[in-house]
């Protein structure tokens, strides 16, 4: 074999040796930032959920639902926990967070995330090493599970006006007391409370309370007919007319006019036994 066709196999050989790691090297350089994507993505909680919160009331030992996550109620909360600038001498466990609760008349805030609450409270410099602050010197309240907005003190213990508020320690929920002091004077703000009754808590009117009961009744028998099985395929159903048949004060029957893809049905739901009595096709 001649020097020239030996010397020819060896410059191929490295050739095919340079391109080969440089195809192995800019793989590897590819497939680094997408396994870091993909890490990030699995320790990150998206802030809607992080931020995601539950409102509801305490009234003579009842709970009921009031609002969510964007609601004015819950941006009002928020603004009320950080004005809060005042601790007071009092700490709570959940036994007594419940006596509270069956008893008094209490806005319950619930998160779904423990959260940090930057409040009003400003903190001497030489206080921050074991009380957390943000840049600016106020407070920070650590892994606040929920706050109670105390409205009525039916157990006359002085906690009409002031914010328990939950905090997880070692595993359980703790509760430290706040209020809002007036500017220039020594007694707590209560204002909040007017304004939550007035805004938040106002009766509904009867007529309002109707409204909302036969939305619902009609929201349910629509279900019902899609569900039934009476109706010819199944198509995205909108509600054309709707009438509630009441006999001795109660809903009898739910007569619906829908659309069903363009075509025209008139079910008939037997609201005592939640069963569709008929499907008209007009």
């Amino acid at each position: 074999m001649s020097k020239k066709l030996l010397f020819g196999i060896l410059a191929i050989s490295i050739i095919v040796a340079i391109a080969g790691w440089y195809l192995l090297s800019s793989q590897t350089e590819v497939v680094t930032p997408e396994h870091h994507e993909t890490e990030e993505s699995e320790t990150s909680l998206p802030p809607a959920w992080q931020l995601m919160t539950e409102i509801f009331l305490w009234e003579n030992g009842k709970e009921k639902f009031l609002a969510g996550e964007n609601s004015d109620l819950s941006s009002f909360l928020l603004q009320t926990l950080h004005k809060l600038n005042l601790q007071a001498r009092c700490a709570f466990g959940e036994e007594h967070i419940q006596e509270i609760k069956q008893n008094d008349k209490v806005i319950e805030l619930r998160f779904r995330h423990p959260r940090n609450i930057t409040i009003s409270q400003w903190v001497e410099p030489e206080e921050r090493y074991h009380i957390p602050t943000d840049e600016k010197g106020y407070r920070i309240l650590e892994n606040v599970e929920n706050a109670l907005f105390i409205l009525e003190d039916n157990l006359d213990e002085g906690l009409e006006g002031h914010i328990l508020v939950g905090h997880e320690v070692e595993g359980r929920i703790g509760y430290s007391c706040w209020a809002i002091q007036q500017e220039g004077s020594k007694e707590i703000d209560k204002t909040w409370i007017d304004e939550i009754n007035k805004i938040f808590l106002k009766p509904q009117l009867a007529e309002e309370r109707l409204n909302i009961e036969g939305e619902e009744i009609v929201r349910e028998a629509v279900e019902l007919v899609w569900k039934s099985g009476k109706i010819p395929y199944k198509c995205p159903l909108k509600v054309l007319e709707s009438n509630l048949v009441v006999e001795n004060e109660k809903v009898k029957e739910v007569h619906l006019t829908l659309d069903c893809g363009g075509k025209t049905l008139k079910p008939s739901v037997g609201w005592q036994n939640k069963k569709v009595i008929s499907v008209e096709d007009i």
